[in-house]
């Protein structure tokens, strides 16, 4: 069966709730709960199975958790939900593999 992972990069570790919908602002600090619990559903009807993870808002953890997917022969394709804030851009363009397969890593 099909795997796919959704890493979201959140300092809320509890489901999101039907007021939390209803809340109206300019942070939209569960767009990416909302939005991964529409891939559930839609997964779940297609037979896909999807697997939430929720990491705290890091460069390392959500690193590490991608790593982790790109190691584990069950997982066939894995989703990044943004926004991911507070990150240090660093060097994500010069050649730093960390997060990625290492068949992106190749010249």
């Amino acid at each position: 069966q099909i795997k796919l992972v959704g890493i979201l990069a959140t300092n809320n570790t509890h489901p999101i709730t039907d007021e939390d919908c209803n809340l109206s602002s300019d942070n939209d600090s569960h767009g990416n709960e909302l939005y991964s619990e529409q891939i559930a559903s839609i997964c779940s009807v297609d037979g896909i199975t999807y697997e939430p993870w929720r990491v705290p808002p890091t460069r390392e953890s959500i690193e590490r958790a991608i790593q982790h997917a790109n190691e584990r022969l069950d997982v066939h394709g894995i989703l990044v939900f943004y926004p991911i804030e507070n990150l240090d851009r660093g060097d994500d363009n010069e050649g730093n593999c960390s997060a990625r397969g290492p068949y992106k890593c190749k010249s």
